[in-house]
């Protein structure tokens, strides 16, 4: 068999590094931080970069280091947990959809069409009227976007690896569709899936920050990126820093997931041969 992952060495050492020491600071804050992220001082509001404070103050004289270092953890938690609850979902759907001809696998294909009319502001929007804003609805909408893009993506990976001769060997020797898609489709395609899980993990960051700026996602006190960038827009002439520390966190941690994707992105694991993700949509 051949590799799993295509690795560029330099892309995959800068975007493992973007992303672990973002992810080792949202860690550390757990534990520490300058300052308590949700302590009001009104009469340090606004102070500029100081040894005191090294990125300043926000407008509530809240410690602008000790907020981006805890609202990583919040950011990165809405993140995981939506790719996490859309791959649950949509990775079986998608092995059922390639195991199964029929109206099985037009009702998946069918339904992840209908998912993807609805974008993630659009359920968050509708999770706000029914249960109002919060974290758990923006998880559950970004994650119910997911849904088809991980059921497409399996469904159209899985599906040559059904035609292959020890699946059909498989099929002669007695095996259930389940046990084939879980001891031989699965691990073939495991890498195409890793993949994916990057990608789909720096829109769902991306998507967290746009929610918690219209203010459908997180909510105070806790704080985000995409919060932080929302209060920051009141004082975008005053304190630019406020949002530009928040944004280049989010745009280093897509980065590096966008790197780390890039690099692991490359062969079939089963004939060596390179494809796009564009191939796995052809049926």
């Amino acid at each position: 068999m051949a590799s799993a992952f295509n690795t560029s060495p330099i892309g995959f050492r800068i975007g493992a590094g973007l992303v672990g020491l973002l992810l080792a600071t949202a860690l550390v804050s757990l534990f520490w931080t300058p300052y308590d992220p949700a302590m009001i001082v009104i009469a340090e509001k606004l102070k500029p970069i100081s040894f005191a404070h090294w990125l300043g103050t926000d407008h509530f004289g809240r410690d602008t280091l000790s907020m981006v270092m805890r609202g990583g953890v919040i950011s990165i938690v809405v993140a995981c947990a939506a790719v996490a609850l859309g791959a649950g979902i949509g990775v079986p759907l998608g092995l059922i959809a390639a195991a199964r001809d029929g109206w099985l696998r037009r009702l998946v294909l069918n339904g992840s069409d209908f998912l993807f009319a609805f974008p993630a502001l659009l359920t968050a929007i509708l999770l706000q009227a029914t249960l109002g804003p919060g974290m758990m609805n923006a998880i559950l909408a970004i994650g119910i976007f997911n849904i088809p893009v991980f059921a497409r993506v399996t469904h159209g990976a899985a599906l040559p690896i059904w035609t292959k001769d020890f699946i059909m060997a498989s099929r002669i020797a007695g095996r259930r569709d389940l046990v084939i898609s879980l001891r031989h489709v699965l691990p073939n395609i495991g890498s195409l899936l890793i993949v994916q899980l990057t990608v789909q993990m720096s829109l769902a960051l991306i998507a967290e920050a746009a929610l918690s700026y219209i203010g459908l996602g997180v909510q105070p006190p806790l704080p985000s990126w995409g919060r932080m960038l929302s209060e920051a827009q009141t004082f975008i002439a005053v304190a630019p820093r406020l949002a530009l520390v928040p944004g280049l966190a989010i745009l280093l941690f897509v980065l590096g997931l966008n790197l780390l994707g890039s690099a692991m992105s490359g062969r079939n694991d089963l004939t060596g041969e390179r494809r796009g993700f564009d191939a796995l949509f052809r049926r």
